[in-house]
């Protein structure tokens, strides 16, 4: 499909992520932040159910030569991201959106959805809609952002994407290839359960406000943020 965002130029492009990166991508977030529960297999049947939000960001016109099984290939990707789409009911449990919070409390965990609870089968919008059809609600999970610390060497493009940055190019980019591929969506907003003060940071500089927080087992921070609108 074409790409929607200023982010795509000769410079640099969007393609779907393949899986090379995939698995790379799988044992980076395990590493961060271990969840044992979200298996591989979990992860590749969201990448099957919609290929078109689990993209990476690439230098050039690479096309065609494994993301991250060379040394050359994974120096040519700058960043990823991975968006899962659920219907509103769905959203709304994963990110306690619609509950009442106090503090920062996270909701009840009986109605708490995990990441790992998500089933594409049941819980994804469905792909094509009826011409004058009601339009499902859905919510965009931004299950994985990364920015590959990668030299750089794109001029003018290049100072452009750190001014603008990462995590803006790519929630860019996810909204044009929405709007084009699925214009019978509603989209309800964009959540995010962010794990470092960095990324805490980076959703913030895009709109998003957190709506619990909760620890890991080692006690470090999750946060779940979310940015209301299409």
């Amino acid at each position: 499909m074409p790409n929607e965002s200023s982010a795509s130029s000769p410079w640099a492009h969007w393609e779907p992520i393949d899986e090379s990166f995939l698995e790379y991508t799988y044992k980076s977030d395990q590493a961060m932040y271990p969840a044992p529960l979200l298996t591989y297999s979990r992860l590749e049947s969201w990448i099957e159910a919609c290929p078109e939000l689990c993209v990476v960001l690439r230098r050039g016109h690479g096309k065609g030569q494994p993301q991250a099984s060379s040394a050359a290939a994974a120096e040519s990707v700058l960043g990823s991201i991975i968006v899962v789409p659920l219907l509103g009911e769905y959203w709304a449990r994963l990110t306690g959106e619609g509950k009442s919070l106090r503090s920062g409390t996270p909701p009840d965990e009986a109605t708490l959805m995990r990441e790992h609870d998500v089933d594409p089968e049941v819980m994804f919008p469905p792909r094509t809609g009826a011409p004058g059809g009601e339009k499902p609600e859905v919510g965009l999970h931004v299950f994985h952002i990364e920015r590959l610390p990668v030299s750089t060497s794109g001029g003018e493009e290049d100072e452009k994407w750190r001014r603008v940055g990462f995590t803006r190019l790519a929630l860019e980019e996810i909204r044009g290839r929405v709007a084009a591929r699925f214009p019978h969506w509603s989209v309800m907003g964009y959540s995010a359960l962010t794990v470092t003060p960095e990324g805490r940071r980076a959703f913030k500089r895009s709109g998003f406000s957190p709506t619990y927080t909760s620890s890991t087992p080692e006690g470090e921070t999750v946060e779940m943020m979310i940015r209301k609108g299409p």
